[in-house]
């Protein structure tokens, strides 16, 4: 095991610059770090971590700890204690090959270009990922997530504000408290989307073999469909209305307000909730 601790000054204009070597199979961690951090891939073999600040407070320091399989960087407990600010500046340089996990309390990331799995982690800050594949999982209490053409299975979770996801192919798998659901673009076998006081919005390709399952309590839910789509659609509403652009023949009502039709040949499985919302199918443009 190799152990370094890179020791930066918490006084104005702070940094830290250290560039370690990692082989395939390894992965890289970033743990403890507050302000904003970038991520971005180069064709080296190497990781290079640089640290500034901006403003009173300074960056924190790094412990550098490189053990079997993984190269991690986390923020010196010594630093955290003397509250390095949330506009310390983290940029990170790696090979797409290598899995990356990053874990902050008031850390903003934004993160792109990876090719071997991601899981991002934070409590006060916006998470913001593009051009990333091999699998996602990404969670936020008090921030954003956007997810921008990205590959693989990917699993969101933000407590109190909005999701945004476009251009994603793979399973996927939202989940928004508070806040908005935004599904544009999407390739999909298997969508989960809910959120209790949002809107949920999908526009995206309804394989044959698919599930799609929308829920909200207290918004409204927007589908856009291809002219030929192919579905079995249950639509489940306590206090809404539902509106559609396709012709729908009912198969089935029960005292539940839920609404069965098919579209098609009904191949697909749609499913949809909203207590207390709008549901409108309208075609795609």
């Amino acid at each position: 095991m190799l152990e370094l601790l890179v020791a930066a000054s918490v006084a104005l204009g702070a940094s830290v610059d250290t560039t370690v070597s990692i082989e395939r199979g390894e992965r890289v961690s970033l743990e403890n770090f507050s302000g904003r951090l970038v991520v971005r891939t180069w064709d080296r073999s190497e990781v290079r971590f640089e640290s500034g600040a901006q403003g009173a407070g300074g960056a924190a320091g790094v412990r550098v700890v490189h053990s079997s399989g993984e190269l991690s960087f986390r923020a010196d407990r010594r630093s955290r204690e003397r509250r390095a600010t949330r506009r310390a500046i983290y940029s990170v340089r790696m090979p797409a090959w290598a899995p990356l996990e990053v874990r902050g309390i008031q850390l903003s990331m934004e993160i792109e270009g990876l090719a071997a799995g991601l899981s991002a982690r934070s409590v006060e800050g916006d998470i913001r990922i593009r051009d990333v594949s091999g699998g996602i999982v990404a969670r936020t209490v008090e921030g954003m997530l956007e997810v921008d053409n990205a590959e693989g299975t990917i699993e969101l979770f933000s407590l109190d504000n909005d999701v945004w996801v476009s251009g994603t192919k793979g399973d996927l798998t939202v989940e928004a408290g508070d806040g908005d659901v935004h599904l544009l673009r999407i390739d999909a076998r298997r969508v989960q989307a809910s959120t209790v006081d949002g809107v949920i919005e999908f526009d995206g390709v309804i394989w044959p073999d698919g599930r799609y399952e929308l829920t909200t309590h207290d918004g409204d839910v927007t589908l856009s469909l291809a002219e030929n789509v192919s579905a079995s659609v249950s639509v489940s509403m306590f206090d809404g209305e539902f509106t559609t652009e396709f012709p729908v023949v009912l198969s089935g009502l029960n005292s539940s307000r839920e609404l069965r039709f098919s579209l098609g040949a009904g191949e697909a499985s749609i499913i949809v909730r909203a207590f207390d919302g709008e549901v409108r199918l309208v075609r795609s443009r």
